[in-house]
């Protein structure tokens, strides 16, 4: 298994946020014209903590 990291840019160095999510949790789609689906499954405490984030 590996992670995923997703990071949240602020315009700070010191306020960016990084969270780094299991891949189990997470699938990737590509769609045409550069868009990409990002589908979240697991336990609720997972995915609220990935909610939060974004």
């Amino acid at each position: 298994m590996s992670n995923i990291v997703f990071h949240r840019v602020t315009g700070s160095k010191k306020k960016d946020i990084s969270l780094d999510v299991n891949d189990k949790y997470v699938s990737l789609h590509n769609r045409r014209e550069g868009a990409m689906v990002v589908n979240f499954k697991g336990p609720e405490d997972k995915i609220m903590e990935i909610y939060h984030f974004f």
